[in-house]
């Protein structure tokens, strides 16, 4: 996959540790957290770090290609994408967040549109899923929005906040691409 992607707005660049502060501030917010599975509340000092270590070292490797989400006028950081593909079976999971103060102006489907371009573009598989907590429908219209089609509910799959929470699964094949 590219190193630097662009849509219209947004600029979708590869991680350093020069965005971990970022990553703190935004993934901090109570907001973020309790509408992904992985981000833990409060995000303390040292976390981002860790984390973006993790990304630097999983795009090296081709286990994961991680992008820091940024508005292409300010070059201001709003949120992260990241494929993730699984060669043995042609497929990749799609994940993304976006700071709260970012939310509902359409920067989570223009950056997954663009990253699912790319992965189906540069990988070989043939299709791309997502899941969102059921306590985030808003994930789930992105989905729909990208053309992904609803697959199925693992119900009670995960402990989030200590609460049981179902996975809603979208997928997304090669030619089904709007």
């Amino acid at each position: 996959m590219h190193s630097t992607l662009q849509t219209e707005r947004l600029n979708l660049r590869p991680f350093t540790l020069d965005y971990a502060r970022k990553v703190q501030n935004l993934a901090g917010d109570s907001n973020v957290a309790r509408t992904t599975l992985h981000i833990p509340h409060p995000y303390e000092d040292g976390m981002a770090e860790k984390w973006i270590e993790t990304l630097i070292e999983g795009r090296k490797e081709h286990k994961q290609y991680a992008y820091a989400i940024e508005i292409k006028e300010t070059n201001e950081f709003i949120g992260t994408g990241t494929i993730i593909p699984n060669s043995a079976h042609r497929t990749a999971e799609l994940a993304y967040w976006i700071g709260f103060n970012y939310w509902n102006r359409g920067y989570a489907s223009e950056a997954a549109k663009r990253l699912i371009e790319e992965a189906f573009s540069e990988l070989s598989i043939i299709k791309i899923f997502a899941a969102h907590l059921d306590t985030n429908p808003a994930s789930g219209r992105v989905m729909e929005k990208l053309g992904m089609q609803r697959e199925g509910v693992l119900r009670q799959h995960v402990l989030k906040w200590n609460n049981q929470c179902d996975l809603v699964y979208y997928g997304l094949l090669r030619g089904e691409l709007p």
